[in-house]
């Protein structure tokens, strides 16, 4: 049955409405579609089973002043809060909310589990809003027992805590794959420059999307030297601060020399292209979006929204195939996971809470708080049976293994070091035939260019390495020991390659 309003409880819509510095829309539709900056939002009330439609404007209006006055991420999110609030509702009586009473919110909380418990407590504000803005719709006893109970919030940190493989930070060895990886995809031309710099970015930085998505041209700044080598800055957008809009502050980071230089090709080749399409250069997107320009925000135009740069930034990662050590499989690898490897990283390197807050462009200390807390053992021991073991899971070697026959006709410029064999057996060779300034042999395990010989003092190396870091763990630099433990497995599956080629050998023999 429908709830018969009077007049004076009638809400009226208007015609047109702006999202917070951003693109208009009519409120009156049945789906909203927005965007403010590098942000995009859509509200779907056809999908609002469980709503009276004398409610549904008072339920729009209260919703309207988050699009006009909130980041569209947190109005979206109040949105799909009450979409589940009454979708709960419907499924446990089967009729349609015309006012909201204590009665809904004590049903609703019951049905809530253990992990969605904090959906109230995202709603509570809302609904206490809506009732202050005098919308019918929310009777009183409801927002009376709103500020009556405790609402558990949502906690925060479990997969930092417990260092999920899945979703939480990578470990140092996935974080070098990772890094590995993105170098050899972009010296084999499998990724090109602007993206290669996207993911460097992501890496390094743990920046959010949005925060990639509103870097502008002007935001990056080089200085000349006294020893006339030069200096990298990029001004980062700061994001998720309440009440300031997007690129209204800023957060200094300096750059790799080596990827400045890399930054400042790849923008001057950014300017030629929109140097005719845009007024100002200085003011086109570091990352070109492809969007209608119907769909852009003033001042944001060719800008990519923050959701394409994560989508973008995560197929480009996963495309690399880089295993974990952990689970054995192709990592999951995503914009999130990169900014809870920087927090751990920063943790594990002894930061404390400011400076965390500061790298993750916190406002406040409490969500960096999680890593310091629950910062992890950094290594564990390692000895030649782990690795062995590990070896298949890490895939950290990345060369090919070269048989005896192959050895015979192809031995140039063979890789040797007299720290390993006193005979000066080589290890193998590299397959571009050149010197690429990395100290060799260690190096070369990891590397794709390496050709390594059956016939190579491979478990010499091995046991040097482990030796190695068995001494740095004894004098205490745990951090220090755990950098070659990449090297390591892919030692160990050198190794394990030639046993199972000398055994396959054999088998043919016998």
């Amino acid at each position: 049955m429908v709830t018969e309003l009077i007049p004076s409880q009638i809400v009226h819509l208007p015609r047109i409405a702006h999202a917070r510095g951003g693109t208009a829309f009519d409120p009156r539709d049945a789906v909203w579609s927005f965007r403010a900056g590098v942000r995009t939002g859509s509200m779907n009330f056809t999908l609002m089973r469980g709503v009276d439609p004398s409610l549904l404007p008072s339920l729009k209006a209260t919703l309207l002043w988050y699009v006009e006055n909130m980041a569209t991420s947190y109005a979206t999110n109040i949105f799909n809060r009450f979409l589940h609030f009454f979708r709960t509702l419907h499924s446990i009586s089967g009729n349609s909310c015309a006012k909201v009473t204590a009665v809904h919110i004590m049903n609703y909380r019951s049905a809530l589990t253990k992990e969605t418990s904090y959906y109230l407590g995202s709603m509570a504000g809302a609904i206490k809003r809506w009732s202050d803005f005098g919308y019918p719709g929310i009777e009183k006893d409801a927002v009376q027992l709103l500020e009556a109970i405790t609402i558990q919030g949502n906690r925060k940190g479990e997969a930092v805590r417990t260092m999920s493989p899945i979703d939480g930070p990578l470990s140092d060895m996935e974080y070098e794959g990772v890094l590995m990886g993105l170098t050899h995809a972009y010296a084999n031309r499998s990724i090109n420059l602007g993206n290669y710099l996207l993911c460097w970015l992501g890496l390094a930085l743990g920046t959010r999307p949005g925060q990639l998505a509103a870097l502008k041209v002007c935001d990056f700044v080089t200085n000349k030297l006294a020893d006339d080598s030069r200096s990298y800055l990029l001004r980062i957008p700061r994001a998720k601060q309440r009440g300031q809009r997007a690129r209204e502050t800023f957060q200094n980071r300096s750059i790799l020399p080596e990827v400045g230089e890399l930054l400042e090709l790849h923008i001057s080749e950014i300017r030629r292209q929109m140097e005719k399409l845009i007024p100002e250069a200085t003011q086109a997107p570091i990352f070109l979006g492809k969007r209608l320009v119907k769909s852009w925000s003033p001042g944001f135009e060719w800008h990519c929204t923050g959701k394409e740069i994560g989508d973008r930034l995560k197929l480009l990662l996963e495309s690399l195939c880089v295993n974990s050590e952990r689970t054995g499989e192709v990592m999951n690898l995503t914009s999130t996971r990169l900014r809870r490897t920087v927090g751990t990283r920063a943790a594990m390197e002894g930061h404390g809470v400011l400076i965390i807050a500061d790298l993750l462009d916190h406002s406040d200390t409490q969500s960096a708080g999680i890593y310091v807390e629950g910062r992890p053992e950094i290594v564990e021991r390692i000895d030649k049976a782990l690795a062995m073991h590990l070896a298949p899971l890490a895939q950290a070697f990345a060369g090919v293994l070269v048989d005896s026959d192959q050895q015979n006709t192809n031995r140039r410029n063979p890789i040797i070091d007299p720290r390993f064999d006193e005979g000066r057996s080589p290890v193998g060779m590299c397959g571009m035939h050149g010197f690429c300034g990395l100290a060799a042999p260690i190096a070369c395990y990891t590397c794709r260019n390496f050709k390594a010989w059956v016939d190579g003092p491979h478990e010499e190396v091995l046991h040097h390495l482990l030796t190695e870091r068995e001494t740095l763990m004894a004098a205490g630099s745990a951090r220090i020991a755990a950098v070659r433990d990449r090297t390591i497995f892919a030692v160990a599956g050198v190794v394990r390659l030639c046993e199972e080629h000398r055994n396959a050998g054999e088998a043919i023999n016998g």
